[in-house]
């Protein structure tokens, strides 16, 4: 009995790790077609729809997150530059499931 309920719990922690809870927000696989369009969406548009990062450049990408909702949500960290100055800025993509309606729906500094 006790190594029937270790054998449900392990395999509730296995799960768990390979399978994102609806509206959880995880890591993307790298190869994701959506996420290379949500990247180059951020690094063509940040400077014109966040304020404030006009004049700065995108140097790279610290971290990314998606998030499952009626499409996507790409939790993008990035560290930009403007000469010495550097800022880490999360951007978040909203890719419908119907493109092709990209946008930035926020940007904020931390």
């Amino acid at each position: 009995m006790k190594l029937l309920i270790l054998l449900i719990v392990l395999s509730s922690v296995i799960c768990r790790e390979y399978r994102p809870m609806a509206g959880g927000r995880f890591k993307p696989d790298q190869n994701d077609e959506g996420l290379r369009q949500a990247i180059t969406y951020a690094k063509e548009h940040f400077e014109t729809s966040c304020d404030g990062m006009s004049g700065y450049k995108w140097d790279k990408i610290i971290d990314v997150e998606q998030q499952i909702v009626n499409g996507s949500n790409y939790y993008i960290s990035v560290q930009l530059k403007n000469g010495d100055q550097i800022i880490n800025v999360q951007i978040v993509v909203y890719m419908p499931a119907s493109p092709p309606d990209i946008t930035i729906t926020s940007c904020s500094v931390f």
